[in-house]
């Protein structure tokens, strides 16, 4: 999934969700095109998805403070209600339960 949030005419943020590439990127250059500022566009893993958390969305000198590991996978459960930007996921092989991680720093993982 792909969210755009923007600024239109100074006064409000709008936040629309697209499930195709193509389409959201179109939408950017739309708004882009007819004066929208602060345009921001990120990537969230589809509700219950195998993920892996992306190390590479994240300064080295972070990866001590968050409690994943590269070889692990994860079940993306979907975005907090009323916490815009922030998941819970559950590690696949122990059954922790993760909450209030920004869901852009988990990636779908693909097998081979």
């Amino acid at each position: 999934m792909f969210f755009i949030t923007y600024v239109k005419n100074d006064i409000k943020h709008h936040t629309l969700q697209f499930d195709d590439k193509e389409a959201a990127m179109k939408f950017v250059y739309n708004l882009r095109d007819n004066g929208a500022s602060n345009i921001f566009m990120r990537t969230i893993p589809t509700p219950l998805s195998r993920v892996i958390f992306d190390f590479d969305s994240v300064p080295a000198e972070h990866h001590s403070n968050y409690p994943f590991k590269k070889n692990k996978l994860y079940i993306f459960l979907g975005e907090i209600v009323g916490m815009e930007g922030h998941c819970v996921v559950v590690e696949q092989a122990s059954g922790q339960i993760y909450a209030g991680y920004h869901s852009d720093n988990f990636i779908e993982f693909e097998e081979d």
